[in-house]
């Protein structure tokens, strides 16, 4: 039987992830002496460690002082059976929509600090908006994106902003808080219109948007204010399911 090898400086960081989640279940963070000391090394060594996982998004630190578990943990976590439930609950639902309203719909989720689509569903009408083709490189320029980072926990909208370079803050946070009051999102362009809301669990996790887009020249206030109920009763039913 072929011995298996551990590399010890991974081996390492997994142990203090693994010290830092189970700490914090029962208290704010976890301070670099006691990570060090856990691990049997030192602070400076520990210190390495843990700020090569806060890059990538694994460790956040409350205050620049305590440790705790980063974006990346509530991801991996949303990554596994919870999207795929997501899919499967959401899938039939959204396919429907698209037929009745004759609108094309996206799902998305926010993952590694990026935008992630799920599945789109094309509108059953004649002339529809083909969503792939509204994508934006400019992540945030999009909706669903605006929409998720609006009402995502505090740690992914920070990773969003380190990893994507975004300097303006306030005015984003200003826009965050337009976004909650009104609880969706929109955008208007020469061709088509946007919309989107966010998709959460019983408990007010974020699990992703649901969006919808229009050609612009059947964009009206009846058609704005039929989609955003349509997607909020949507949004509603993907909830109740998520258990």
């Amino acid at each position: 039987m072929q011995k298996q090898v551990a590399v010890k400086s991974v081996k390492k960081a997994l142990d203090a992830l693994d010290f830092v989640i189970i700490e914090s279940i029962s208290k704010e963070g976890v301070s670099l002496g006691e990570i060090a000391s856990r691990l049997g090394i030192q602070n400076t060594t520990a210190h390495n460690i843990l700020k090569t996982m806060e890059t990538c998004g694994y460790i956040s630190r409350a205050e620049g002082r305590l440790y705790s578990p980063g974006a990346k943990c509530r991801q991996l976590t949303r990554a596994g059976s919870v999207l795929k439930k997501l899919v499967d609950d959401a899938k039939p639902l959204v396919l429907e929509l698209a037929e009745k309203t004759g609108e094309s719909f996206v799902l998305t989720t926010l993952l590694n600090g990026e935008r992630h689509v799920l599945f789109r569903a094309k509108g059953g009408g004649m002339i529809s908006v083909e969503s792939e083709k509204a994508d934006n490189p400019d992540l945030y320029g999009m909706v669903t994106t605006r929409v998720m980072l609006a009402f995502a926990p505090d740690k992914e909208v920070d990773f969003f902003i380190l990893k994507n370079g975004i300097n303006d803050i306030k005015n984003l946070n200003d826009e965050f808080l337009k976004i909650r009051k009104a609880g969706f999102a929109e955008e208007k362009k020469s061709e088509l219109a946007a919309l989107s809301v966010p998709v959460t669990d019983a408990d007010g996790f974020l699990l992703g948007a649901l969006g919808a887009y229009v050609p612009a020249f059947r964009f009206n206030r009846e058609k704005k204010d039929f989609l955003i109920d349509t997607l909020k009763k949507a949004s509603r039913t993907i909830m109740a399911n998520i258990h």
